[in-house]
């Protein structure tokens, strides 16, 4: 009868920290006494003198393997045949070192027994002792049971052996192989019999880099996650490729949740993974984890049909640090997210990745990366993978009915705006809201300092909903992608610097709306706002501008794109669809501007060592470039050409001949993004092939040790282009990539070959010969081509402005905009306002209020604490007579009613400015408790203390609509009319929130933070995954009104629990 198998899978961990050594909890099963225990001795005393294996994989029969008593000989020594035995305590050993995982595979069939598994360290103490029970009726696969983390400078011995069954003539334990993973030292296993056809190479005793969990640039202090730590990148990138191919032949996933044993998530080592484990941070036996400690190892998922991705992870105590990388099939990398999953408090699947605006129609692969890096204060560096979850909604369609509150609701956006208001008071006012906190949350990013941004680079931000590098409805061409939104005040977000003026490009449609575009200076003044119209009845690709000029190169700016969702009448919908920004980082050349147009460099006449000038017409160079010429075509050939825009140093599509150091710092830059490739071997070559562009720019970084480079541009099938010579040293301060060769008037339907050639030639004054290479970048902005003028075919007219306008990247045909920023509009009487002005600002007198002077006013600042978002908010602010409360008669208030000498001002609104602080708002209404009598907040922002008295104590507590009541003023005395005392500012005393509003209960809070609180919070932002969130779940639990329920919600919850503010 033939025998059903399966496959026993046993690793171990153990996981060392300052204080001794960590096991994994795990049920151990009793050890038999008699023979199994009396020869631990004899075994010692063999594994002392046996030279200890290294990694590899040792099957049943290698010589290494020591078996005792009787077991079967298999037919071969591959995977999948097995040498067996039913005989009490006979066993099977193997010495090994330098390995952090072994894997023990048994077979398991209904007539198999159990097996007595102990790993030991050789003159130390057991690292594991298990049994295990191979029985299982039909039989089946077991690879389930993981731990790791034995020491690789430690010699160990494990042993196998059986232990019977019920039936001693049933109780078969059948071996397959041991494999050792990590680590180093040791020997290799020897080779197996020449008749065995094994399946799995001899390993070498040197370990595979790529799989050894040596963390070479994994300091233990990294106490901040680096999204874009160029080393992680660099080793994520290598591989993009080699996975992307090994998963071709996968069928994409099409489902909503991949549990970690999913098979439809694929590992790339099974040895370096512990799948569908206990998870360590629950108790519940059906929690499983896939966990990992092992450097770079990964979990890969293919999937379509989800327009956003959500990984999780659990957290532990011992946990480290996870990369998690989505890349578009065929397309480029959508984003990467680096997690910390150290949790002084473990939990299950509490830590995730998120990846939105995903396009229902792309296939996407999802991979996981182990870092083996931590935070200081954790004791281990494992990823504990939980699951895979995709949003997979109905459509994919956006859409354009109008959601409840929490959403972008067009209260002011009226369906017949034909024409732009550039100067929309409530638009204006909503944008000036935001400023502060843009710039604040911008402040710790690096400013960019390149030409092009397309809407997927990582230097753009965005806020609320967004579809990124979708393809554009307005272009056939698949490389055409934008970013869409028809969210209210969706904002997309540029910081940069080094350039004089800006362009910012949409794509039109027949379902288009309006977009505003605001440019302010950081630290500085608003340059300008533009309101553009994208809607047009035939569909046009990257036509409409916002353009600014007039810049400062040396400053930093923030370019703030807002979705208005407004539109003219014509218009089917409000969709903003951004293709890039551009951004003219040209200044004065310093070469001569002779008649033609620009060019990048003087002219030269010699070359020796000290070439003071570049020959471009060098004989004896262009001779050794044509000699070559036809090789790299050759060699190119089956390369196909790219259409992108920007080509890094270290794109793939860029290949080097000689010696190159590649994705190095750049001396010239303090910025660790900016990066470089290196070379001063004389005829060294990086090379690109592209289509799809008008123009091409190669751009270089100058240094003192810099020399002379060659450019040359070659039409595939046809003549060379150009060839450019570009001298590269600069004394005194170096600069990243401000050196560059330009090739204007390519054609978009050829395809090129751009090769850069080291010269190691120099001026005399430099001290090396050293090329530092930037980027590629390639114009394939649509427009027509200008007319030629004299010199030649160029992208852009004879420049009028002076010779730095020969440097502006073209961008073709453009909507005219004027646009009048001058002036604020003045404010009529019962007009609106643009932008009140709150009182207490530094640097503006108190204004005096038109109210009842024998009253008491006040007014204040006060800001929440978190908040990511800043609507208006209804607060209550309570007034407390310090005599009367204290009255013998006096009695307690509730969280509704006041009591004896309070006061209630009840749904006061606050309106925040652009550095989020509250005050309270003009022209609002509020009610006084008790009587129920309503009132207005002064045009000026003074609230009337009605009730009230001079010269009389007080206290004066606020409460948010999800805080808890903070006491502001204690025993103040009240004073008439505007004291300017009674401005006050509580900016410095924060409204935390905790105490949410109850459902249940017609949304009234009761005034303390308790376990009714946190479960109101907990339930919405634990069941948040795959279901629709609703306005009333973001009422309650929507603690820093960003529109969207997650861990940084309950954070807030344990931030008021710890610090405990004052409360009714």
């Amino acid at each position: 009868m033939k025998k059903l198998y399966s496959i026993f899978l046993l690793s171990a961990v153990l996981i060392f920290t300052s204080l001794g050594s960590y096991v994994l909890p795990q049920r151990v099963l009793a050890v038999e006494s008699g023979e199994y225990e009396g020869e631990e001795s004899v075994l010692e005393a063999e594994a002392a003198v046996t030279p200890g294996v290294g990694p590899g994989v040792y099957q049943d029969t290698n010589s290494n393997v020591k078996y005792k008593k009787s077991w079967s000989n298999p037919k071969n020594g591959g995977d999948g045949t097995y040498k067996d035995s039913a005989v009490i305590n006979a066993s099977l050993r193997l010495v090994f070192k330098g390995t952090e995982i072994i894997r023990v595979r048994l077979r398991k069939a209904s007539n198999a027994g159990k097996a007595h598994i102990r790993i030991k360290e050789v003159g130390g103490g057991i690292f594991r002792d298990v049994d295990v029970d191979l029985r299982k009726s039909g039989g089946a696969i077991f690879d389930n049971f993981n731990t790791q983390g034995l020491n690789p400078n430690k010699k160990y011995r494990i042993r196998v052996s059986v232990k019977g069954a019920n039936n001693v003539s049933t109780g078969v334990v059948g071996f397959d192989k041991f494999t050792l993973v990590g680590g180093g030292g040791g020997v290799p296993p020897s080779a197996p019999p020449t008749s065995a056809a094994t399946r799995t190479p001899t390993p070498s005793s040197v370990p595979n880099p790529s799989r050894t969990p040596t963390p070479t640039v994994d300091p233990d202090n990294e106490s901040a996650e680096n999204e874009n730590d160029p080393t992680e990148i660099a080793a994520e990138t290598a591989v993009e490729g080699q996975i992307e191919n090994e998963m071709a032949a996968q069928a994409a996933g099409t489902s909503s949740v991949y549990e970690n044993s999913d098979p439809k998530v694929k590992y790339r080592s099974d040895a370096e993974w512990n799948k569908n484990a206990d998870d360590p941070a629950s108790s519940n036996n059906s929690d499983k984890v896939a966990l990992s400690n092992v450097k770079n190892a990964k979990a890969v998922l293919k999937f379509k049909g989800g327009t956003k991705l959500t990984v999780q992870f659990s957290t532990t105590n011992d946990s480290g640090k996870a990369s998690v990388r989505l890349k578009k099939v065929g397309g480029s990398v959508v984003g990467r997210k680096k997690v910390n999953l150290y949790t002084s408090s473990p939990s299950h699947n509490n830590s995730k990745a998120v990846f939105t605006g995903l396009n229902k129609n792309d296939t996407y692969i999802a991979t996981v990366t182990v870092l083996r890096k931590k935070v200081p204060a954790s004791g281990g560096k494992r990823v504990m993978l939980d699951k895979f979850v995709v949003e997979v909604p109905p459509s994919p369609t956006p859409t354009t009915v109008v959601p409840p509150q929490s959403s972008p609701t067009p209260t002011v956006d009226p369906e017949d705006e034909a024409g732009e208001n550039e100067n929309d008071p409530t638009e204006i006012a909503a944008e000036v809201v935001e400023e502060g906190q843009i710039e604040a949350e911008m402040n710790a990013e690096a400013a960019g300092t390149t030409t092009v941004y397309e809407d997927s680079d990582p230097k753009v931000k965005y806020k609320r909903d967004w579809q990124k590098n979708q393809d554009d409805p307005a272009s056939s061409n698949n490389a055409d992608k934008v970013a869409v939104s028809n969210s209210k005040n969706a904002k997309a977000i540029l910081k940069f610097k080094g350039g004089k003026k800006l362009t910012v490009q949409f794509s039109t449609g027949a379902d288009a709306g309006k977009v505003s575009v605001r440019v302010k200076k950081v630290g500085g003044a608003v340059v300008g706002r533009k309101k553009v119209n994208l809607y047009k009845a035939n569909n046009s690709i990257h036509n409409t501008q916002a353009e600014f000029t007039g810049l400062n190169k040396n400053d930093t700016y923030i370019a703030t794109v807002t979705v208005l969702r407004k539109k003219v009448p014509g218009s089917g919908g409000k969709l903003v669809r951004l293709d890039k920004f551009l951004v003219d980082t040209s200044g004065v050349p310093t070469a001569t501007v002779i008649p033609g147009g620009p060019t990048l460099t003087p002219t030269p006449t010699v070359d020796p060592e000290d070439e003071e000038e570049e020959n471009e017409n060098d004989p004896d160079e262009i001779a050794a470039e044509e000699a070559e010429e036809a090789g790299i075509e050759a060699e190119m050939e089956a390369e196909a050409a790219d259409s992108k825009t920007i080509y890094e140093d270290n794109d793939p599509k860029v290949k080097y001949k000689k010696n190159w150091q590649k994705i190095q710092d750049d001396p010239a830059s303090t910025v660790p993004a900016d990066k470089v490739s290196i070379s001063d071997v004389k005829g060294a070559k990086a090379i690109l092939k592209f289509t799809g562009g008008k123009q091409l720019t190669v751009q270089f970084s100058t240094n003192m040790d810099a020399g002379k480079v060659s450019v040359r541009v070659k039409k595939t099938g046809g003549p060379v282009v150009g060839r450019k010579k570009v001298n590269l040293y600069k004394p005194g301060a170096s600069i990243h990539n401000n050196t560059k060769a330009v090739f204007t008037g390519l054609n978009k339907s050829d395809t090129y070959i751009a090769t850069v050639t080291v010269l190691r030639k120099k001026k005399k004054a430099s001290t090396g010969k050293k090329v530092y290479l930037d980027k590629f970048i390639v114009d394939t902005s649509r427009g027509p081509t200008a007319t030629p003028t004299t010199g030649g075919p160029t992208l852009t007219p004879t420049p009028t402005e002076g010779a730095e306008e020969g440097w502006k990247i073209p961008i073709g045909e453009k909507d005219s905009l004027t646009i009048n920023i001058g002036t604020v509009p003045t404010n009529t009487p019962g007009g609106p306002t643009a932008t009140p002005t709150p009182t207490g600002v530094e640097g503006t007198p108190t204004p005096t209020p038109t109210g009842n002077p024998n009253i008491p006013h006040v007014t204040f600042k006060t800001k929440l604490y978190g908040a990511a978002e800043t609507p208006d908010i209804k607060v209550r602010l309570k007034v407390v007579d310090l005599e009367e409360s204290i009255a013998d008669d006096a009695e307690a208030g509730s969280c509704e009613e006041p009591g004896t000498g309070e006061i209630y001002l009840k749904d006061l609104t606050l309106t925040a400015n652009s550095a989020g602080e509250y005050s309270p708002k003009p022209g609002s209404t509020f009610t006084l408790l008790p009587g129920g009598t309503t009132h207005v907040v002064s045009a000026e922002g003074w609230v009337p203390m009605f009730q009230t008295s001079k010269n009389k104590n007080y206290s004066l507590l606020l409460k948010g609509p999800k805080h808890v009541n903070i006491e502001m003023e204690d025993n103040y005395v009240m004073k008439n009319n505007t004291a300017p005392e009674q401005n006050f500012d509580w900016t410095g005393n924060l409204l935390y929130a905790g105490d949410v509003p109850d459902p249940e209960n017609d949304f009234v809070q009761d005034c303390v933070v308790n376990a009714a609180d946190i479960s109101l919070v907990k339930n919405r932002v634990l069941s948040e995954t795959g279901r629709e969130v609703t306005d009333e779940d973001l009422v309650v639990a929507d603690l820093d009104y960003n529109e969207r329920l997650n861990a940084l919600d309950m954070g807030q919850m344990t931030t008021t629990l710890s610090t405990r503010p004052d409360e009714d």
